[in-house]
């Protein structure tokens, strides 16, 4: 919040013209920068906290609230992320949104574009679930994964299902038990 490049990017998104992203991975790799964005907004704005969901109420969540102007349009992150992210079918680009939850995934330390896109991406995807703690864990036979996945769940069975998708990223034996149940800590990271 106090770099002075800060409001320079707050700008550039709420003015971004829009139109000018002609392709999916533009449009993509533009809309997964605001989500992340407009989250640390939130974040800087209301520090400290203990829990983004502090943030929000029973009935109107964090994630229903205006946060902030993205291409001329006040905006909530379910905007972002349910309305123009989710649509466009890409799975990975869960773990590309950072929430500013410590269960969430990482923030990725460079800005998303569309020539790079599919290699961020998959990136991100293997990074998550590398992660013992919030992506992915064996323990005594079983497999456990992030609850993003149970969240998700329809997503992933649209597109040949949980197990489908974490086979591309790590190696499974055929017939493994995996559950989306890892405990979700919801604590701010970068605390």
């Amino acid at each position: 919040a106090k770099d002075p490049r800060w409001k320079k990017v707050l700008k550039r998104v709420a003015s971004y013209p829009l139109h000018r992203l002609k392709t999916k991975n533009e449009r993509l790799a533009f809309y997964i920068n605001a989500y992340n964005i407009m989250t640390i907004k939130l974040i800087a704005k209301n520090w400290p906290l203990e829990s983004i969901r502090d943030l929000g109420s029973i009935f109107v969540p964090v994630w229903k609230k205006k946060v902030g102007v993205v291409g001329g349009k006040r905006v909530s992150l379910s905007d972002i992320g349910q309305g123009r992210l989710r649509p466009m079918g890409d799975l990975r680009s869960y773990f590309a949104l950072a929430c500013g939850s410590t269960s969430c995934p990482d923030l990725r330390r460079q800005a998303y574009t569309a020539r790079q896109l599919n290699r961020q991406l998959d990136d991100q995807a293997r990074k998550f679930l590398n992660n013992r703690s919030k992506g992915m864990a064996r323990r005594a036979g079983k497999v456990r994964v992030s609850r993003l996945f149970a969240w998700f769940e329809k997503d992933f069975n649209r597109s040949g299902g949980v197990k489908a998708f974490v086979r591309r990223y790590k190696k499974l034996p055929d017939k493994v038990s995996l559950r989306a149940d890892l405990p979700y800590n919801w604590s701010v990271n970068g605390g």
